[in-house]
């Protein structure tokens, strides 16, 4: 700040601590560093005294809030699946959340923790794929960037349930004994002992007439 060149500025809290000192310079300007971190709101006093000792007035200001940034307080949303299940997720500690569904009808509130988690029970059961937002806003009500999630689809496909799954083409039945349709490999092999029993067939044929005309 500024004051009488020569002046000892000493500041103090709203409960008198000093917080620091220093000397204002020829140039009519101050500079002290407080021996602890100030906060937002809180009011310092600085306190000027001459070199005889005699006191000035003081001046009393508060520490200015520090600018809002919405996308600092962006909050997450966890996998949610659909039911009554808490919802939960991670935010900026004491911002408060809203939850709310694609109509912005409002599902529930919670304030995050220290732990910078919150957990939120929705006002009724979330259904698959529906769009949950959740919506932070900080004690001086400043909004938050808001997130928006779909409820986890737990449908998931039978696989398995039918078909021949598992059975390899050696094996021509299931587990329950039923007949099942016959592989590639065994219509092959088919194929080839009827292709060798009609040649063998047609060679003693040919064989037991050769023996009659001889006779």
């Amino acid at each position: 700040g500024t004051g009488t060149p020569g002046d000892t500025v000493v500041l103090t809290d709203k409960d008198g601590n000093k917080l620091g000192e220093g000397t204002v310079g020829e140039d009519g300007k101050y500079s002290i560093t407080p021996s602890r971190p100030t906060t937002a709101d809180e009011s310092i006093t600085a306190t000027p005294t001459d070199k005889d000792g005699n006191k000035g007035t003081a001046t009393t200001e508060n520490v200015g809030k520090p600018d809002f940034n919405a996308d600092d307080h962006k909050p997450t949303v966890d996998p949610m699946k659909p039911g009554s299940d808490p919802i939960t997720g991670t935010g900026t500690p004491g911002d408060t959340v809203v939850l709310t569904d694609k109509d912005g009808n409002k599902l529930g509130e919670g304030t995050v923790g220290e732990d910078g988690k919150y957990s939120i029970t929705p006002s009724r059961p979330t259904t698959a794929d529906e769009s949950i937002t959740a919506t932070p806003t900080d004690k001086d009500g400043n909004k938050g960037t808001a997130t928006t999630e779909n409820v986890k689809n737990e449908a998931t496909s039978n696989t398995g349930a039918t078909g021949n799954a598992g059975v390899t083409n050696e094996s021509s039945e299931n587990t329950s004994g039923k007949m099942l349709p016959k592989t590639g490999r065994e219509n092959h092999n088919t194929n080839f002992i009827s292709i060798m029993l009609s040649v063998l067939l047609a060679g003693i044929t040919s064989l037991i007439m050769s023996n009659r005309r001889k006779k």
